[in-house]
């Protein structure tokens, strides 16, 4: 009985004490106020009081030198846990100081209502340390920020609007349990290179219009065992080329009418749309992926039929070569007049346009966009002409 009470006691010590919970109410501690998370957010621990810290009142490019977040605060006599800030609260901050994030912190976000400084003429670049255990960032949560031009995420969970827009990024590493692509969250035009780390078991969704910078040429999307997409997840990017799609068995189709962007929209029905130099779609897998496509698109889009990109006509498809006739007789990867093979993972190159002289370099040929190699080309139709070992497609 006694070991029974010694056990029971011990389990209460282990529970925090809570501060009283008001959703609303903010605590003053120094310089800035924090609002106490009640527990709804998913990246609280569930063991410490958690705090988000929310605004300061310090005046302008005061203090001087670094800013250093502290990872906990007394609150009402509890110690609660700093996770989340609003970056807001460090507007006063002047450009080439150090904003410091403790190793606590797991969500960055913004407020927009009282943004109007970081968004206007004297906008700001301020140095920002992460920790490496930020698991999401909010609209426009490093905006501005004076980031690295490659940076890392290893533990990034959610990513949403503008996270990174003019942050000086340019090539972005992310974790194996990205989960969330919002809308707008890697479109900025300063984005070069997107690198996600595979996860087999887990799942990502990309929203509408959430990837695809004027300087971004390839875009390989993460492999996952659940992949949903929206319509149009890229849209209008002068610069993307190719596409490519992991060996994943079925990609789940979310469609304009179902999502926030579209309540008043209806569906196009392509995943990607109006890139004007996307000219390559590569598939990683021998089996296509089949489209898991809601029964409302039907209702709604009268071509009834899913585009995977609204060229189909004009790209190339490439997959692994000896299953160009699986993709051919797809009833959605089908529409791609060209469908060629590649060997070995090299999707660079296009195995079946004709392998005769590969080498010469003054050999030049011409194949429609069957593949079928032409003898004479007719003066304003579109070919792939293959010289040694470019090849290209080309309106004469």
């Amino acid at each position: 009985m006694k070991s029974f009470i010694m056990a029971l006691l011990m389990s209460v010590m282990m529970v925090p004490v809570a501060v009283s919970q008001d959703d609303n109410k903010e605590y003053k501690v120094g310089d800035y106020y924090y609002r106490l998370f009640i527990g709804n957010e998913w990246y609280c621990p569930s063991d410490c009081n958690s705090v988000q810290l929310t605004r300061s009142e310090l005046v302008e490019e005061y203090p001087v030198g670094d800013v250093v977040v502290p990872d906990c605060v007394s609150i009402e006599g509890v110690e609660c846990q700093v996770v989340s800030v609003v970056m807001t609260a460090f507007n006063w901050m002047s450009e080439g100081q150090v904003l410091k994030l403790p190793s606590t912190i797991r969500h960055i976000e913004r407020n927009f209502e009282e943004d109007e400084k970081v968004f206007g003429e004297d906008t700001r670049r301020v140095s920002v340390v992460y920790p490496e255990q930020i698991e999401s960032v909010g609209s426009y949560g490093l905006a501005f920020a004076n980031l690295d031009e490659s940076v890392s995420f290893p533990s990034i969970k959610t990513v949403r609007y503008a996270a990174f827009y003019e942050s000086g990024v340019s090539n972005l590493s992310f974790g194996p349990n990205l989960t969330m692509v919002g809308t707008g969250a890697l479109s900025d035009d300063g984005i070069t290179t997107l690198n996600f780390e595979p996860n087999a078991s887990g799942s990502i969704s990309f929203a509408s219009f959430s990837v695809g910078s004027d300087m971004m040429e390839e875009l390989k999307l993460p492999e996952r065992k659940v992949m949903n997409l929206s319509e149009q997840i890229c849209r209008r990017s002068t610069s993307l080329k190719r596409v490519v799609f992991p060996d994943v068995s079925t990609i789940n189709y979310i469609s304009l009418v179902n999502s926030i962007v579209g309540i008043t929209q209806f569906p196009y029905g392509y995943i990607f749309a109006e890139n004007p130099n996307l000219s390559e779609i590569v598939c990683l897998g021998c089996v296509p992926p089949e489209f898991n496509i809601p029964e409302y698109f039907y209702d709604y889009f009268s071509k009834g039929r899913l585009c995977v990109a609204d060229n189909m006509e004009e790209c190339v498809l490439k997959v692994p070569a000896g299953c160009e006739d699986a993709y051919r007789s797809h009833p959605i990867w089908g529409h791609f007049k060209a469908v060629y093979g590649f060997e070995n993972g090299d999707y660079t190159s296009v195995d079946g346009v004709g392998s005769d002289d590969v080498g010469n370099s003054n050999n030049t040929e011409y194949y429609n966009l069957q593949g079928i190699k032409v003898s004479t080309p007719v003066k304003g139709q579109l070919y792939i002409r293959k010289t040694g070992f470019d090849v290209e497609k080309v309106v004469l």
